[in-house]
């Protein structure tokens, strides 16, 4: 990503030099802050110093710390107040972000350690009711052999059929008399007709 100078950076030297031809061609200075750009036809309006870039180009835009060398006293007093806001914003900038590292970090050791829970995290139990198990071992004992091994069936799906949906394994009786059934007015059996 190519580097250049920040707007404001190159105001104060060319208020402090006079002209853009008695700038130097190289400035050894620290970074104040960064700024990342991709240039657009705003952007080349805004920064024309950026103009030879093609658009949607990626460039960092550096505010420097320029020493007292290159800056008189009367730029310095010039750009007081735009200089003392950028200050207090990155002041902001940076205590927020340090605001947020330490939160983040807390909330990872608080992941980390898990939660530690004591007695008093819980509400009394006034009364207890033990309710018995209805569940036998034996029956699940049996179901568990039932499951564990398939059932081989006698009976073929032909068979079935002839003999109806939910047929077991020996035919319908062919009649069916008054004997199987209860009756409702008489002693014993009704007999059945002739």
């Amino acid at each position: 990503r190519p580097r250049f100078l920040h707007p404001l950076s190159m105001r104060l030297l060319v208020h402090s030099l006079g002209s853009y031809e008695s700038c130097p061609p190289q400035v050894t200075a620290g970074g104040l802050e960064t700024e990342h750009v991709v240039l657009d036809a705003h952007s080349r309006r805004r920064w024309p110093h950026l103009a030879h870039l093609p658009l949607g180009a990626p460039a960092e835009l550096v505010e420097a710390d320029l020493p007292s060398s290159l800056l008189s006293e009367v730029t310095r007093a010039a750009f007081k107040e735009e200089l003392d806001a950028r200050a207090k914003r990155r002041e902001e900038k940076s205590r927020k972000e340090a605001h947020e590292d330490r939160k983040r970090l807390e909330e990872e050791e608080r992941a980390k350690s898990g939660a530690q829970l004591s007695a008093e995290d819980f509400a009394p139990l006034t009364r207890v009711v033990l309710e018995p198990d209805f569940v036998n071992d034996a029956l699940l004992d049996e179901e568990a052999q039932l499951s564990a091994s398939p059932q081989s069936f006698n009976t073929s799906f032909a068979r079935m059929a002839r003999h109806g949906f939910a047929a077991g394994t020996s035919p319908p009786p062919d009649q069916i008399s008054d004997t199987f059934w209860p009756t409702l007015g008489g002693e014993g059996a009704a007999q059945p007709a002739a």
